[in-house]
C-alpha cells in the first residue's frame, strides 16, 4: 500500500528550508540539508536493552506542579540520545511540555548538544492533551549531560491524575545505545532540594530564593514562575512528608519492538524517524 506523503513549509523556518514531513502516523521536522540522502544512525543498530534501569538518571516529578526533571546523579558525563515520556492516556499536558528541540540543542543555546538538532517525534502538532511525548537526535552522537546537571522538561504531568508516568530512555556508553525505563521519584511540594523529604533544609532554600522568577525554579512548589509566600505555605503543609518512588516497568519493549513494531513504543518511532531521514528526497 502506498504511503501517502505530505510536506509543509513551516511558517519559521530557518535557513536551510526546515520543513514537515508526514509518513502515515509520524510527522517530523527535518532541514533540507544533503546529508539527509545518505543518513546513518550508527547508535541505532547497536541498540540493546538494559537488563534494569541505570542508576546513573534520575527522574523527578515534583506532585504539587508536575514538573518534571532528568538528572544526572552520576560521577560521569552521560550520553543520551532520545527519550520518550508516556502515560496510559492522553493525559500529559502537552501545552507545558519543554522539548530539547529548539532549547537546548544547536538551534538553542546548545547546552545539551551543540552540534546537532534535535528532532520532536511525536505527537505532531502537539496538543494540549496526549499519551506520549518523545524526541531524538539522529545525525551525531546525541546530546551530553553532565554531573549533577539536570532537564527541565516542564510540567507535564497532571497532579490530578494517577501515577502512571513511564520514562523511556536511549543511552549512548562506548559506541554502543542502551534502552531502558527509568524509575520515577514523586516528591512532595515542599521538597526543595529534592532530597525526598521536607524539613528545614527545604525552608533554607525557599527564603534564599523568594522573589525569583522564572521557569523550572527550585523553590517554585505550585510551578507559577514565581517564588513567593504560597510555597512557604505550602512547604508548611507538607513539612515532614517524603517522596516515593515508583519502579520502572519491564524494559524488553524497545528490542521487542524493534522486530514487532508497536506505535506506542520508542523504538518504533525511532525507527521510523531514521528511515524517513535516511530516504528523504527533496524536490525545489
Amino acid at each position: 500500500m502506498k504511503v501517502a506523503r505530505q510536506r509543509e513549509a513551516l511558517s519559521n523556518s530557518p535557513p536551510g528550508g526546515l520543513e514537515t514531513e508526514r509518513e502515515g502516523n509520524f510527522v517530523i521536522r527535518l532541514h533540507r540539508l544533503p546529508l539527509l540522502a545518505s543518513i546513518s544512525c550508527s547508535w541505532l543498530l547497536m541498540l540493546g536493552v538494559a537488563a534494569a534501569a541505570p542508576a546513573d538518571f534520575r527522574v523527578t516529578i515534583r506532585t504539587g506542579s508536575g514538573d518534571l526533571r532528568l538528572v544526572n546523579t552520576s560521577a560521569n558525563t552521560l550520553n543520551l540520545a532520545a527519550y520518550s515520556i508516556t502515560f496510559p492516556t492522553a493525559q500529559l499536558r502537552g501545552d507545558e511540555w519543554l522539548p530539547i528541540a529548539g532549547r537546548l540543542d544547536a538551534s538553542g543555546d546548545g547546552s545539551l548538544d551543540s552540534n546537532n538538532d534535535w528532532l520532536v517525534l511525536e505527537p505532531q502538532p502537539i496538543p494540549a492533551l496526549t499519551n506520549s511525548l518523545s524526541e531524538g537526535e539522529f545525525l551525531g552522537d546525541g546530546g551530553f549531560l553532565q554531573t549533577g546537571e539536570d532537564i527541565f522538561f516542564g510540567a507535564v504531568w497532571n497532579p490530578s491524575t494517577a501515577n502512571n508516568v513511564n520514562f523511556e530512555i536511549v543511552e549512548v556508553v562506548g559506541g554502543n545505545a542502551t534502552a531502558s525505563f527509568l524509575d520515577i521519584t514523586y516528591l512532595p511540594p515542599g521538597d526543595f532540594n529534592e532530597d525526598g523529604l521536607v524539613d528545614a533544609a527545604d525552608y533554607t532554600v525557599w527564603r534564599d530564593n523568594l522573589g525569583q522568577t522564572g521557569i523550572g525554579l527550585q523553590a517554585d512548589s505550585d510551578g507559577n514562575g514565581i517564588v513567593d509566600a504560597a510555597d512557604y505555605d505550602a512547604w508548611k503543609l507538607s513539612f515532614g512528608t517524603t517522596s516515593f518512588v515508583v519502579s520502572a516497568p519491564g524494559a524488553a519493549g524497545l528490542a521487542t519492538a524493534l522486530v514487532v513494531p508497536e506505535p506506542s513504543s520508542l523504538a518504533s518511532i525511532v525507527a521510523a524517524a531514521v528511515l524517513l531521514l535516511r530516504f528523504a528526497r527533496w524536490s525545489r
